[in-house]
C-alpha cells in the first residue's frame, strides 16, 4: 500500500494526477531567487470499464525552456503484506523517453490493461517515476517526482473502485 496517495479521486472510477514543478537555476555560490520555468505533469487512471484500466497523461513546459525526459516509469502494484508486488509495467510510460531529445511537450498516450479474473478482491495501486532535465542547465541537474495513485479494489461483481465520497 502507498505510504502517501497523490492526485484526486474524481469518482469511484477516475483517479487524476496534475502537479506543477517550479524551478530556477543553481550554481556552486547558491540558487536565484527567481523562478525561471515551470513544468507539468498530468496523469489519469481510469477503471469504469474494469476489468480493463487505462493509463494515461502529458508532460509540458508551461515556461522557460525545454526539457529531456530521462525517466517515465508506471507500474500496478498489487498490495500484499509485507511488500506491494509489481503486477504491471505500462509501456506508454516508457514510450515518453527520447534519448538526447529536448521537448515542451511529450504526451503519454492513453492504454489499457486488462485484470485477470484471478484479482477478484485485491487492492492496487500505481506508481508514476518521471525524471527530466532542463535544456542549458549549467548543473545539468535533474528533477524527480514519484506519486502513486490512490488504491483501488477489484470487487466481487468484476468491478473496480476507487474509495469516493462526493
Amino acid at each position: 500500500m502507498p505510504f502517501f496517495s497523490d492526485g484526486e479521486v474524481n469518482s469511484m472510477y477516475d483517479w487524476d494526477l496534475d502537479e506543477l514543478v517550479d524551478y530556477t537555476y543553481c550554481t556552486a555560490q547558491g540558487c536565484s531567487p527567481n523562478i525561471v520555468g515551470q513544468t507539468r505533469l498530468m496523469m489519469s487512471h481510469e477503471i469504469a470499464f474494469f476489468p480493463d484500466v487505462t493509463l494515461g497523461g502529458r508532460f509540458e513546459v508551461r515556461k522557460g525552456p525545454d526539457a529531456t525526459i530521462t525517466q517515465f516509469k508506471c507500474t500496478t502494484y498489487h498490495e500484499i503484506f509485507p511488500a506491494d508486488q509489481p503486477k504491471h509495467t505500462w509501456g506508454n510510460c516508457a514510450d515518453a523517453v527520447v534519448a538526447g531529445s529536448y521537448t515542451w511537450l511529450r504526451n503519454i498516450f492513453d492504454q489499457s490493461w486488462t485484470h485477470p479474473v484471478a484479482d477478484t478482491g485485491m487492492k492496487f495501486h500505481t506508481e508514476i517515476v518521471a525524471a527530466w532535465k532542463i535544456k542549458g542547465d549549467a548543473t545539468n541537474s535533474t528533477l524527480r517526482r514519484v506519486r502513486n495513485s490512490h488504491s483501488y479494489t477489484v470487487g466481487s461483481t468484476g468491478r473496480a473502485t476507487y474509495p469516493f465520497t462526493p
